[in-house]
């Protein structure tokens, strides 16, 4: 009985060429697989993040806009230190004096005094967009200070543009001028217009912060006018003086 040699076993338990090759091919197929499924979920991942920080900012600036529109100030007697300065085809400024809470961004700055000027204006960002960034100051104080002006509180990034918009209720409706000089709007309305390259919800969008004044403008026959000071105040909500650099 002949019984095969050592060599015929050997050879017969060995992979050939062609099934080596084979089998690494199935390999990097699956390696491949495998590497392009992670990079997917990691770029997901990173999109998702940076969305969400996005969102957040939007979520944040809204809040802190509308939480100022709160407890806007205006005194009809002293128009220079309560004007209101309103976006327009000029300049995108909105400024006020209002009475903040401890949680308003730099409270802690101001020694938590709660009456402050705040003005939410745009100025040119890092990426090449507009910042929307928040300034703020005391009554006392002449103007915004120099950490104010050079270091402000960035908002939120990519705005094109701000609107601001008052509810009528004679009219009932939402107008962009608002006449009466001797009384604070019933509601306020800020529309932030994006740019076009934050299109992850649709290109152009705009966000917007509503907000319900708890006040009433001080008419001056409520106040003692201030020693010294002549004049009536301008007509409307948009008086400003100029601003001190």
């Amino acid at each position: 009985m002949n019984t095969p040699c050592r060599d015929d076993q050997r050879r017969a338990r060995a992979f050939t060429l062609l099934e080596v090759m084979i089998a690494l091919a199935i390999l990097t197929v699956v390696v491949g697989a495998i590497y392009g499924t992670w990079r997917s979920i990691m770029g997901a991942m990173r999109v998702s993040r940076v969305v969400a920080t996005e969102v957040q900012q939007e979520r944040m600036a809204l809040r802190w806009i509308s939480q100022s529109m709160t407890y806007v100030m205006w005194h009809q007697a002293n128009s220079r230190l309560y004007y209101i300065t309103t976006p327009n085809d000029e300049a995108n400024t909105l400024s006020f004096v209002t009475r903040l809470p401890d949680s308003f961004p730099r409270s802690g700055r101001f020694n938590r005094v709660p009456v402050r000027r705040v003005e939410f204006s745009l100025q040119p960002g890092k990426d090449g967009g507009n910042d929307l960034v928040l300034r703020q100051h005391l009554l006392t104080a002449d103007g915004f200070d120099q950490d104010e002006m050079e270091y402000p509180f960035v908002l939120m990034s990519a705005v094109r543009e701000m609107e601001m918009e008052y509810y009528d209720l004679q009219k009932q409706e939402w107008v962009t001028e608002w006449p009466s000089s001797n009384q604070i709007p019933v509601r306020l309305r800020v529309t932030l217009k994006l740019d076009d390259k934050s299109n992850k919800f649709g290109q152009g969008r705009g966000v917007f912060a509503e907000g319900v004044p708890a006040s009433v403008g001080v008419q001056s026959a409520w106040q003692g006018r201030a020693p010294g000071q002549q004049g009536n105040p301008p007509p409307g909500l948009q008086p400003p003086p100029p601003r001190q650099p």
